[in-house]
């Protein structure tokens, strides 16, 4: 009987021992779990901080990296008009051009040809 109303005390008033384990390891784990919640939070602001700043160093970069592409494109555009000119100038420079006389025919050696009278 009188193990019987040990066992029927509120838990709190248990010895440690025949406490469920259930609640040691809890409280053991997590001795202050407003603090280890206020912990968690702080984690989870410097965490989302981090990929705050890390998305802006992103869209910073993109514009950058848009603005280069961009550049780069008007310069090509640039180079191809100056080719197409120099080109135009090339051919209209040809088509005023005297033709010139075909090739003079060139001796091959040991070929019969007319050699100079002695």
């Amino acid at each position: 009987m009188l193990a019987k109303s040990l066992d029927d005390r509120p838990p709190a008033s248990r010895p440690s021992s025949t406490r469920p384990a259930s609640s040691r390891t809890r409280r053991r784990r997590c001795p202050n779990p407003s603090r280890k919640r206020q912990q968690a939070e702080a984690r989870r602001r410097a965490i989302l901080a981090g990929a705050k700043a890390y998305l802006a160093l992103l869209i910073e970069a993109k514009s950058k990296i848009e603005e280069f592409v961009a550049a780069a494109h008007k310069i090509a555009e640039t180079n191809d008009r100056q080719a197409e000119a120099q080109a135009t100038a090339d051919v209209q420079i040809a088509a005023a051009m005297p033709p010139s006389p075909p090739p003079k025919k060139i001796p091959q050696p040991g070929s019969q040809a007319s050699s100079p009278a002695s």
